[in-house]
C-alpha cells in the first residue's frame, strides 16, 4: 500500500528537521541521540533511533525532555508524526491498528510518551531508520506486527537500489518460484508485516542521494 502524496511529503518534512543539524534547522538532537538503537547487527550501515518508551516502559533519553530551537519542537514533531500515521491506519487499517495497540497494551499498560497529541498513539515507541542497510534479521522483541513507512528526502531521484527484502518469504511469478522476495521501495510506501516471523533486511542505497528514512511502529 501507499501513503497519499501529501502525507509522504508531510511526514517528509517534519522529519527532515528531526535529523537536521542545528545550522539547517533542526531541533538539535545529537549523533547520540540519533542513533540509540543497538539492533545487534553485525555491520548496519546508517541510523536507527528510537523515540518514546524503552521495553521497561521509561523515556529513551532523546524523548525525556522537549528539544525547541527557534520555534520548532521536538515533541511537536513527534506527536505530528505519530498523529498523522495514527489517523491514516484508523481510517485504512483500523483492524492492524487495533491489533498493534493491543499488543503494546500487554507490554506497556497504560504507559504514554510525553509527545502524544488528543490521545492518537499507534505503539508508545517510534522508530525511525536514515539511510538504514542491514542483513537478514528476525526481531525476537517485537510485541506483534510492524507498520512501517518509508520516505524519501528526494522522491524524485532514482530509487531501484532501494529494497527491503523478505529472505524468508517465498513467491511464485510467472510459474517460477523464488524463496526471497524483494520489494521496490518508494516514497510513501507502507508494508506490515511481522518481523519477529519473518526474516527481513533493508538494502544499502547510494549515499551520494538524498536520505531515506523508514518509519517503524510495532
Amino acid at each position: 500500500s501507499c501513503l497519499p502524496m501529501h502525507l509522504a511529503n508531510d511526514l517528509r518534512n517534519l522529519i527532515k528537521i528531526l535529523y537536521a543539524s542545528r545550522r539547517d534547522g533542526g531541533v538539535g538532537f545529537s549523533t547520540v541521540d540519533l542513533n540509540n538503537t543497538g539492533n545487534n547487527r553485525i555491520s548496519p550501515e546508517g541510523w536507527m533511533t528510537s523515540y518514546g518508551l524503552n521495553p521497561n516502559g521509561i523515556p529513551y533519553k532523546n524523548t525525556r525532555e522537549d528539544m525547541i530551537r527557534d520555534g520548532r519542537s521536538s515533541y511537536q514533531i513527534l506527536g505530528r508524526v505519530e498523529m498523522l500515521l495514527y489517523d491514516w491506519m484508523a481510517n485504512t487499517y483500523p483492524e492492524f491498528l487495533a491489533t498493534i495497540r493491543k499488543d503494546n497494551e500487554h507490554a506497556f499498560g497504560t504507559k504514554r510518551p510525553p509527545y502524544l497529541m488528543n490521545g492518537k498513539m499507534i505503539s508508545p515507541r517510534m522508530v525511525i531508520s536514515s539511510r538504514l542497510g542491514n542483513e537478514a534479521h528476525i526481531d525476537f522483541g517485537d510485541n506483534g506486527p510492524s507498520f512501517v513507512v518509508w520516505l524519501a528526502e528526494n522522491p524524485e531521484e532514482d530509487v531501484h537500489d532501494w529494497r527491503f527484502i523478505f529472505q524468508s518469504l517465498q513467491s511464485t511469478v510467472n510459474d517460477v518460484t523464488r524463496d526471497t522476495t524483494s520489494v521496490q521501495l518508494f516514497h510513501g510506501m507502507v508494508a506490515i508485516y511481522d518481523g519477529r516471523y519473518i526474516r527481513h533486511a533493508t538494502s544499502i542505497s547510494d549515499t551520494n542521494r538524498g536520505n531515506r528514512w523508514g518509519v517503524f511502529h510495532g
